[in-house]
């Protein structure tokens, strides 16, 4: 009976804010409101205001279906979704915590973590459908730019492995340790996060090791940062907020300020909005997605 129907503001004209979409995780979600306006005795100016609002919603969501924007996410007991303007399609079903999913370079692939057949796991599946398929043991990863290649975590190291040849290499120097939260810069190289002494460590690392691993920044770090698609700005969560790294000078500036925990930011492949988790009760969530432009 999650399909609830309620009044959110009282209003004094002919307008009802109300819901009618099944709600995701408490019986009070504003976000998921909208307006119904009853053509009974309303106003000429509030009707006019209604149908302009509608005209403006309807066109914003044209303009979605058509430029086919992706969004891939995880719903906590439910599954993977993939949602393209304003069309969702679930992918796969419940597989337990720390799903993570990862959209492919081209769209048409994807990864995701799930403990079926022994321990945590990277795993391959296809948009369109068929048997995913086991990469290897592990988590956090991450496509390489070219979709060549995944970048991972596994034993407090960084592993890059070829999906072509089904062979690996270590990233992360030795001397580092409780690696995790790898990807990939455009240019190659690897940002991941290394905790020693109490203390997080943002870090880059070439993938042929000539050059030692450079520290950018340092803080709470409790989910993956991610460089923009032209490598310039850094997004990652330090504490509960989000904070934006600029590569040439390492400056650090806070992104977000609202209540609650921004976590797992996500550019758009334009670099130019940002999606990232929001809870408003701490790192258990629950969550929802927010996208800032």
């Amino acid at each position: 009976w999650r399909l609830n129907v309620c009044r959110n503001i009282q209003t004094p004209g002919g307008v009802e804010h109300v819901t009618w979409v099944p709600l995701e995780s408490s019986f009070h979600e504003p976000r998921r409101f909208a307006e119904v306006a009853f053509a009974g005795e309303m106003p000429a100016p509030l009707r006019a205001a209604a149908e302009e609002r509608i005209r403006k919603e309807r066109g914003r969501r044209g303009a979605r279906r058509a430029t086919g924007e992706l969004l891939l996410y995880a719903k906590s007991l439910s599954g993977i979704y993939l949602r393209r303007g304003e069309d969702t399609k679930r992918l796969a079903f419940v597989h337990g915590e720390h799903v993570l999913p990862r959209l492919a370079p081209d769209g048409g692939q994807f990864l995701f973590h799930s403990k079926q057949k022994g321990g945590m796991g990277v795993w391959l599946a296809r948009v369109e459908g068929g048997d995913p398929k086991r990469l290897c043991d592990g988590h956090h990863a991450n496509w390489s730019p070219d979709g060549q290649k995944v970048v991972l975590a596994r034993g407090g190291g960084i592993f890059e492995r070829a999906l072509d040849a089904d062979k690996e290499r270590r990233l992360s120097p030795e001397g580092l340790s409780d690696c995790k939260f790898p990807s990939y810069l455009p240019d190659g190289r690897v940002l991941f996060v290394s905790r020693a002494q109490g203390k997080d460590s943002l870090v880059v690392a070439a993938p042929d090791g000539k050059a030692a691993p450079e520290v950018l920044a340092q803080g709470e770090i409790l989910s993956a940062p991610k460089a923009s698609p032209d490598g310039t700005v850094i997004a990652f969560q330090s504490g509960a907020h989000l904070h934006l790294l600029t590569a040439a000078t390492k400056a650090v500036s806070q992104l977000t300020t609202a209540g609650g925990v921004q976590s797992w930011p996500v550019w758009s492949h334009d670099g130019r909005s940002l999606c990232y988790c929001q809870s408003p009760q701490g790192t258990d969530g629950p969550w929802d997605v927010y996208n800032l432009r």
